[in-house]
C-alpha cells in the first residue's frame, strides 16, 4: 500500500467524522444520509474495500476491520500512550521549527517561548529540553509497540507512521509543512528512485 492509499482515508475521514461516529461503516445507512454526504461515505467505504482486497492478496488484511470500528479508535484515544507521545512529538517539533517565524508575525507564544519564560533559560536551552521531551515521547511509542496491550499492533503502527511523518516534516528546525518545497528532493527520491526490494 502506497502513501496515497493511506492518506486518502485520513483526508476523507476528517470530512465525515459524524458519519464515521454514527453509521459504523455500514453501507445500509447510506440512504439515511443527506445527498451531499452519500458520495463521500461511499468513497470512504470503497477505499477501505480496495485496501482490504489489496492487503488480502498479501495475506495482510487483518488490519482493515480495526480501521472500521469506532470502538477501537475510542480505545486508542483513551488508553494509548503512543497517541499522547505522537501529539507531543508533532507539537514540539512544529514549535521548534517555527517559533522564530511566528514571533516575527506576532503569533501566540510557542512552546519554546513559554518554556524559556517559565524556567528562565536561554532559547537554545529551551529547545534542548523540548527535544528531550521528543526523545522521551519516542521511548513511550517504542515501549507500547514492543508491549502492545489493549490496542492492536496494526493500529499502533499507524500511530507510529504519523509520528514519523510529523518528526520528518519538522526535523532539523525546518518547517517542511509551511515550506513544502523543502520536501521536493525526498518526494522525488520516493517516487522516481524507489528502493529495490
Amino acid at each position: 500500500m502506497g502513501f496515497s492509499s493511506t492518506s486518502k482515508p485520513s483526508t476523507l475521514t476528517n470530512q465525515v467524522w459524524d458519519i464515521w461516529q454514527n453509521y459504523k461503516w455500514d453501507i445500509g445507512f447510506i440512504d439515511t444520509l443527506p445527498e451531499y454526504m452519500k458520495f463521500i461515505f461511499k468513497a470512504l467505504l470503497d477505499i477501505y474495500r480496495e485496501a482490504e482486497e489489496e492487503l488480502a492478496k498479501e495475506g495482510r488484511s487483518y488490519g482493515i476491520p480495526y480501521a472500521k470500528q469506532m470502538d477501537n479508535f475510542e480505545c486508542i484515544l483513551k488508553n494509548a500512550k503512543s497517541v499522547k507521545a505522537t501529539e507531543t512529538i508533532v507539537r514540539l517539533m512544529d514549535d521548534i521549527a517555527g517559533y522564530k517565524f511566528e514571533q516575527k508575525r506576532g503569533h501566540n507564544p510557542s512552546t519554546v517561548e513559554c518554556y524559556k519564560n517559565q524556567h528562565g533559560v536561554y532559547e537554545e536551552d529551551a529547545v534542548k529540553e523540548l527535544l528531550l521531551g521528543v526523545a522521551n515521547s519516542w521511548k513511550d511509542i517504542n515501549e507500547e509497540l514492543l508491549n502492545p496491550t489493549t490496542v492492536p499492533l496494526p493500529m499502533l503502527q499507524r500511530i507510529l507512521y504519523f509520528a514519523r511523518s510529523g518528526h520528518f516534516i519538522y526535523d532539523d528546525g525546518h518547517d517542511r509543512y509551511t515550506y513544502s518545497l523543502m520536501m521536493k528532493r525526498q518526494v522525488a527520491l520516493l517516487l522516481t528512485e524507489p528502493l529495490a526490494i
